[in-house]
């Protein structure tokens, strides 16, 4: 063995039997974050800019309050990838880490975390009816692990954009919601099932058993609907992009629930912003990081909620959209 490589030998094992190195003992010692989505691809979730929005908004908002990854905190990254059964597989292996604070989002999600932690800090991006649900024992004292953001508390969404497509297409009757069936069989659908029908629409499910979105598409083509209702849970925030062209093939006007859809061709869109919900999950994180109770967190609802219209869709679908929703719309795409 040459003099160089003999020494080189022998710094390496020296620092092996010394134990990790520096920067991995440093890593092991900050806080850590376990952040789970249900649907995007974990390669879509990495790095200082990531190409996943919300994760991008969670890591922006990190940032703002000068928590930056690698320097100050570790961020642990997973994702169910669309196989909704993994996710209590993954948020006991965060548990096991171990991780300071969990940020989940969906009432599913929330859900699996209360069965499995009452320790760990549990931040919400985004969930229904946590009172009624049983998940706290009220918003503005949440009383055990769980803290964050409520992003809908009623049906009132999904009626407000059937009210939206009674205005920009007053001659549709038969609307189909694309969405899975525990959404459909809900009492919040019970009751935009019945503000349809007293709005003379008719409206039907078209399922989508995840991963196979593209199967439920085939069948709305099948079924041709006069508008598309698109479900707000995270999966079809992630899909948006098929969604939406798959639509525009088949020529359905679809409305849906995140304004990033319209940004890729949706018609319309009413709801509110999942970039932001996320970049005000970091501040829930970053409180309880410094010493704050998720007990003691009140629960934010998100009540600012946007209408964005995208005129060239509307267009090539031949839509002329009401002079009254126009001057309703926060944003008109061109």
């Amino acid at each position: 063995m040459g003099i160089v490589r003999r020494r080189q030998f022998l710094i390496s094992a020296g620092a092996s039997l010394a134990g990790p190195p520096i920067q991995a003992q440093v890593a092991r010692k900050l806080p850590r974050i376990g952040f789970v989505l249900t649907t995007a691809p974990l390669a879509t979730m990495v790095g200082a800019e990531p190409t996943e929005t919300v994760m991008r908004g969670f890591v922006h908002g990190l940032r703002a309050l000068g928590y930056v990854e690698g320097q100050n905190i570790v961020i642990e990254r997973r994702s169910a990838e669309g196989k909704l059964e993994r996710l209590e597989e993954l948020i006991q292996e965060l548990v096991k880490v171990p991780v300071n604070v969990l940020v989940v989002s969906g009432t599913q999600m929330v859900q699996v975390a209360k069965k499995i932690t009452t320790t760990v800090p549990v931040v919400v991006a985004g969930m229904g009816t946590p009172v009624e649900l049983g998940i706290v024992s009220s918003l503005a004292r949440p009383g055990g692990n769980i803290t964050g953001l409520v992003t809908a508390i009623t049906p009132e969404f999904d009626i407000k954009r059937l009210e939206l497509i009674r205005e920009m297409l007053p001659k549709a009757s038969r609307i189909a919601f694309l969405g899975m069936k525990e959404e459909w069989t809900s009492q919040s659908m019970d009751v935009v099932r019945a503000a349809a029908k007293e709005m003379g629409l008719t409206l039907v499910l078209t399922e989508v058993q995840m991963p196979r979105i593209e199967a439920a598409l085939e069948s709305l083509e099948l079924q041709r609907p006069d508008a598309l209702l698109v479900s707000q849970a995270p999966p079809f925030f992630v899909h948006r992009k098929l969604i939406v062209e798959f639509v525009a093939r088949i020529r359905v006007p679809d409305f849906h629930r995140y304004y990033q859809a319209v940004e890729v061709g949706a018609l319309a869109s009413y709801g509110h912003d999942a970039y932001d919900v996320y970049r005000r999950a970091a501040g829930y994180v970053v409180k309880i990081l410094e010493g704050a109770r998720p007990s003691e967190l009140p629960i934010e609802q998100m009540e600012r909620y946007a209408l964005v219209l995208n005129l060239s869709t509307a267009k090539a679908l031949g839509i002329k959209v009401p002079q009254v929703v126009l001057l309703r719309a926060d944003r008109v795409i061109e």
